[in-house]
Formats: C-alpha cells, structure tokens, sequence
C-alpha cells in the first residue's frame, strides 16, 4: 500500500500517477475509499500485479465498489471501511483473464473500475 503522504492528493488521479511514476512494471491500482464524519477519511491506494490477487476471494459485483472517489466523482472506488477495492488497470494490454476473471479489464475504458476484491 502506497502511504498517503506520498501522495500529492487522496485521488484516483494521484494515486494512479504515484502507481506509473514509481512502480512503471505494475499493471493494477487497486483503491478504495471512505468517508468518515469524526476521523479524518480513510483512503487506500495500491500499486499492484497479477500476483497480488492469488489468494483473494473471488471478483464482487461492481455494486459492493460504489463509493464516490474524492475527486470529481466520476470514479468509483472500493469500500475502505469494509476491506472492499477496486480494481483499475494502468496497462493497455490488459486482456481479459489476464487477472482474476472477467469483467476485470474487459472490454472496459481505462478510467472505467474493471474490478472489485475484497481482502
């Protein structure tokens, strides 16, 4: 997981850009979010390849990654809160059933969430 200090802003945009500039051979962002009314929000940013998913459950139903992103809101990320990510991938290659199954990076925009895992 990427330490949020390192990070210029709690963003998709930022986190994909740390993800790019220091780990180039990663294929996967995987991020989530939460917003909390007492604490200071929780966010998660993780740079990461088809290995960081062996042993994880099964790819979720896009539903249970509905958290706005603290952006602009077009991004949906996963549930901090409930151990939920969501999967985006930073490569042009990715192909379907290169990670976990589809509808991760299938047929989908790369600013489009082409996962959710729980961990």
């Amino acid at each position: 997981m990427v330490n949020n200090d390192h990070l210029r802003s709690k963003t998709l945009r930022s986190c994909a850009e740390h993800c790019l500039e220091t780990h180039p051979l990663r294929s996967h962002l995987l991020i989530a979010y939460k917003k909390r009314a007492v604490l200071s929000d929780h966010f998660i940013c993780a740079c990461a390849d088809e290995s960081a998913y062996e042993g994880l459950a099964p790819v979720l139903p896009e539903a249970k990654c509905v958290e706005e992103c603290p952006d602009d809101g077009r991004y949906r990320c996963g549930d901090a809160g409930n151990d939920v990510l969501s999967v985006y991938c930073l490569k042009r290659g990715c192909l379907p059933g290169e990670v976990l199954e589809e509808p991760v990076c299938a047929k989908r925009m790369p600013h489009d969430p082409h996962g959710c895992v729980e961990v």
